[in-house]
């Protein structure tokens, strides 16, 4: 389908009058249409029409991709500890790959908090798209020792916050994961 101001019929080379794509001779000027003109003014038809179809069609795929508003990801924990927390992140993109650039621990049980946890080195920060990738983040040690041991005796929730975006820094979305921590028991 093409639109309304492109005519896909094809012009005299000479009087620029309409004629049949399959006509020998034009039917106002007379002049005689070489099966290579003929030719011609059919690869002429078609590539006019593909100049106008690519970019209506670079518009809507464009369009539809501004219309994502947030990264497609999960964080589930796997284990939380007094020190560490680890994380399964799944990279739901079929085509993107995600950077994750910030961790924080947001809740300690009814305590609201905003510590950032620490990321051990060589540890990469661009999940590829459709895997799955296991994170392990740490807290400092002073601040596990200043909030945790006493504030979790009977265990408490904890609660983590994880920042990605796509690589070229487009579309940051944050997710949150929960996960229960019971200290060892002291003797």
């Amino acid at each position: 389908m093409t639109p309304a101001h492109v005519d896909p019929t094809p012009a005299c080379p000479e009087c620029l009058n309409p004629i049949n794509p399959k006509a020998k001779r034009c039917g106002s000027c007379g002049v005689v249409l070489s099966l290579g003109k003929r030719r011609l003014l059919r690869i002429g038809t078609v590539l006019s029409a593909m100049l106008v179809v690519l970019p209506l069609w670079q518009l809507a795929v464009s369009s539809s991709d501004a219309l994502k508003t947030s990264v497609a990801f999960e964080i589930e924990p796997l284990s939380c500890g007094p020190h560490s927390i680890t994380l399964s992140f799944v990279n739901f993109e079929n085509d993107r790959f995600l950077a994750w650039s910030d961790v924080r621990l947001v809740q300690l049980s009814d305590q609201d908090m905003d510590e950032k946890m620490v990321v051990p080195s060589g540890v990469a920060h661009h999940i590829a798209p459709l895997s799955v990738e296991r994170l392990t983040f740490m807290r400092s040690q002073q601040e596990a020792e200043g909030a945790g041991a006493d504030t979790c005796a009977d265990g408490c929730d904890v609660v983590v916050s994880l920042t990605a975006q796509e690589t070229d820094g487009r579309r940051k979305t944050q997710q949150a994961a929960r996960c229960r921590w019971n200290p060892p028991a002291a003797n």
